[in-house]
């Protein structure tokens, strides 16, 4: 996923989930290697499913930050904030997650909701450059629109 060869990444879940179709962790890794793709269906196809089999995992913040992306792709984005805050709850010391979420409301218009998430992410991570989210994995598109809302919030370059 990181070095963005979705494919392989792709084949793997396949090829795990194959062995044993109830791996809620193939599902999580599954769910954000489709959203991080650009693939909305199958990203929520396997979040849903992950979060059905294994609902305390602490994989579960990948489910909702997939489901955050799925519903970004589809420009729904009040749907996809409350799975990016989600995403968040669930594993508080990632600060990638807040970026996404501060970038999802940028997109949304709700700048001011963004604040004190864009002030957290700078505390956890104050090295913070918008430049390190096109290394994540994601489609150029994808980073794009995330980079899109990041910069309406204010994040820094």
């Amino acid at each position: 996923m990181l070095g963005k060869d979705h494919e392989a990444g792709l084949t793997a879940v396949e090829r795990a989930l194959s062995l044993n179709a109830s791996c809620a962790t193939a599902l999580y890794f599954g769910s954000v290697i489709h959203a991080f793709a650009g693939h909305a269906a199958e990203a929520r196809s396997n979040a849903d499913r992950a979060l059905r089999l294994s609902p305390f995992d602490p994989m579960a913040y990948g489910a909702h930050l997939a489901l955050g992306v799925a519903y970004l792709l589809e420009t729904r984005y009040d749907e996809a904030a409350p799975h990016f805050a989600r995403a968040v709850q669930a594993n508080p010391r990632f600060s990638t997650l807040y970026f996404f979420e501060a970038a999802l409301l940028g997109l949304a218009g709700r700048q001011e909701e963004a604040r004190p998430i864009v002030q957290r992410l700078l505390e956890l991570e104050p090295g913070f450059r918008l430049r390190m989210i096109f290394e994540v994995g994601l489609v150029q598109n994808l980073a794009d629109r995330f980079a899109e809302g990041a910069r309406i919030v204010g994040l820094p370059e």
